[in-house]
């Protein structure tokens, strides 16, 4: 939406003033310049200590020396072994199933959404922080608020058991 240039002026923002964890998620690029984009995210937040990770496509993580991939619920629902076990990957979940489906397979991380309102999703219906506490409780790995969430947000998702938050938007 902002532009590739936009987007890397703001990502240079965004690593300087600490982002650590990058997802490349433009599902509506065309192949060529979403390898260029991606080669650049992942240059621009290796230089600045962050991370990255590639949605859904394990193939062009690999390509772009992305350091893992973020799988959506439907790529590892289903399955009763590891998806991936070459890199790291983590997972999109909705619910407690879902991460403990995620645990199962070994995910390093998840990011369970939506827990407040957000725009990218409207009228979903939303865990709230109750919600998200209960979904996450006893997991092995750590999980990441998603939906709704904004910087000023950091300490209530770290209250309520949060390993983080993860934004699209309220990062800018």
């Amino acid at each position: 939406r902002l532009g590739v240039d936009v987007f890397l002026e703001r990502l240079q923002a965004a690593l300087a003033g600490g982002v650590r964890l990058v997802q490349v998620r433009e599902k509506d690029m065309d192949a060529a310049t979403l390898r260029r984009f991606a080669r650049d995210v992942v240059a621009l937040s290796n230089a600045h200590g962050a991370r990255v990770l590639v949605n859904g496509d394990a193939g062009l993580a690999r390509e772009s020396g992305a350091d893992g991939v973020h799988l959506q619920t439907a790529q590892y629902l289903g399955l009763d072994a590891p998806p991936l076990t070459d890199m790291p990957w983590a997972a999109s979940c909705h619910d407690r199933g879902d991460l403990l489906r995620a645990a199962r397979l070994g995910a390093q991380f998840a990011g369970l959404s939506p827990v407040l309102p957000t725009q990218s999703h409207p009228g979903a219906p939303v865990l709230g922080w109750d919600g998200f506490t209960a979904a996450c409780r006893g997991l092995p790995m750590p999980v990441y608020a998603l939906g709704g969430m904004h910087t000023g947000l950091l300490d209530t998702a770290l209250a309520h058991n949060a390993h983080g938050i993860a934004m699209l938007s309220g990062i800018w």
